[in-house]
């Protein structure tokens, strides 16, 4: 699997730099390679959040002053940019049980799946989320977040219907079990995660982090 295959980035960060206003998350970790396959066939349909009707008020915006207007949650278009990247009229916001995150799942404009992760924080200006993608539908796509507080870190991730759980490995090599619920799932931690791995259709995925 190559790396360009998954591209864990923030939202247009060459943009966001002329947003001198803008808080966002910074990436700690992308995914780096994933173990096992469950075949072809995972489809869009096998992401159910897709359907619903809850964007979270995600806009994209495609100027500086459209940022500064937009009352919620931001993502900056780069229509130029050939990194996969998330087709945000397609992103849904999922419930999880982490306060002070927010996730959502996008189709990628080039035929993958997006995570899309965004902390809250206190600004006076527009906030944008950070995103992941993976060209690999059944692998689904995985990112972690510096929380913004020495040592605790936000992992985000989507996931096919099927998969109930993960198992996070944190740095220290202990493990914890995180419910996956409506395709998302989502964690605060003390430390970061170097792998996350789950069952898929029977067949065991393990995604590696690296920083």
């Amino acid at each position: 699997m190559s790396f360009a295959g998954v591209v864990g980035r923030l939202g247009r960060p060459r943009a966001f730099a002329a947003l001198g206003a803008l808080a966002i998350a910074a990436v700690l970790a992308v995914v780096l390679s994933s173990h096992g396959s469950a075949g072809a066939s995972t489809t869009y349909a096998d992401y159910s959040l897709l359907s619903s009707s809850a964007t979270g008020g995600l806009t994209e915006v495609t100027s500086q002053e459209a940022a500064q207007a937009a009352k919620g949650p931001i993502w900056f278009g780069d229509s130029q940019s050939e990194a996969p990247q998330p087709d945000i009229g397609s992103a849904r916001l999922a419930s999880t049980d982490v306060s002070g995150l927010q996730v959502w799942v996008a189709k990628s404009n080039k035929a993958g799946i997006c995570v899309l992760a965004l902390v809250e924080r206190r600004s006076t200006g527009p906030q944008g989320p950070a995103s992941s993608c993976n060209a690999n539908l059944e692998r689904g796509a995985t990112i972690q977040l510096d929380k913004g507080t020495a040592g605790a870190h936000y992992l985000a991730g989507i996931v096919p219907n099927d998969v109930p759980a993960v198992t996070l490995t944190l740095a220290d090599g202990t493990t914890k079990q995180v419910p996956a619920s409506g395709n998302a799932y989502a964690a605060e931690t003390s430390q970061s995660v170097t792998s996350v791995s789950y069952a898929n259709a029977g067949v065991a995925e393990t995604v590696k982090l690296g920083g």
